[in-house]
């Protein structure tokens, strides 16, 4: 259902949003980075040339952002996705106060095995306690039946021995965020399986994947940065059924 065309490198290292994306197949991000959330925002054409960036400090009172053509195709919210999502436990705390095996989604042990693989988990795998936050950040129709989503979930997990954290506060389980992007055909209620999951989509790994739009017949999706990688554009082309 989709193809691997090519990729953009964006200029930093934090988060990335697109905007929308212009009849002349011109992309405008967002990236937020650096501990102060500053702006950067672009305007991007298909083959990855930058045609206009600018900055926006993050004290900037009345930022002057670029402004997209009224007729340009533009994300909107997880609608079906949402439906998903699930809140509640606190992402660290006291096991036993928080009640946090009560609240969490519970996992088998073999996906509790594929996770702690995955994420490099050091404690074993019966330690990872389960899912204790999903929540649908972006959603993109590819058909009538198959959408692709941007996930974020949050892992719980027991740690060894209590820990204490800056604030004083002592806690013996913690978490750890693990961002999908994965196709859900909604004829089925379940999502894929896990290692489809895990692998993502076709033709390049994804990192942080944060945002998605389906322009005619291709699929964008923003792949957030970390502090030894740059953040990304990634294009597919979305094959004919």
């Amino acid at each position: 259902m989709l193809t691997y065309n090519h990729s953009i490198r964006l200029h930093h290292h934090g988060d990335a949003y697109i905007q929308g994306i212009s009849h002349d197949r011109k992309v405008t991000v967002d990236e937020l980075y650096g501990d102060d959330d500053n702006m950067a925002q672009h305007i991007i054409t298909w083959d990855g040339t930058f045609v206009r960036s600018i900055d926006v400090p993050a004290d900037a009172s009345v930022p002057k952002l670029l402004e997209l053509p009224a007729d340009a195709t533009r994300p909107t919210s997880p609608q079906r996705s949402r439906q998903q999502d699930f809140h509640g436990a606190r992402l660290r705390g006291k096991r036993a106060d928080e009640r946090i095996d009560d609240l969490v989604r519970p996992l088998s042990l073999t996906e509790k095995m594929l996770l702690g693989s995955h994420l490099g988990l050091t404690v074993p795998a019966p330690m990872i306690l389960g899912i204790a936050e999903s929540v649908a950040l972006a959603e993109a129709a590819l058909t009538d039946t198959d959408s692709v989503i941007c996930r974020r979930w949050r892992i719980a997990y027991a740690l060894m021995q209590p820990q204490r954290a800056t604030n004083g506060e002592v806690y013996d389980y913690d978490s750890v965020e693990l961002h999908l992007a994965y196709t859900q055909d909604w004829r089925s209620r379940d999502e894929p399986d896990w290692k489809a999951l895990l692998i993502g989509l076709p033709g390049v790994k994804l990192h942080r994947p944060m945002d998605a739009l389906r322009y005619e017949e291709w699929l964008v999706i923003a792949d957030g940065g970390a502090v030894d990688r740059h953040s990304q554009i990634h294009i597919w082309k979305i094959d004919a059924p």
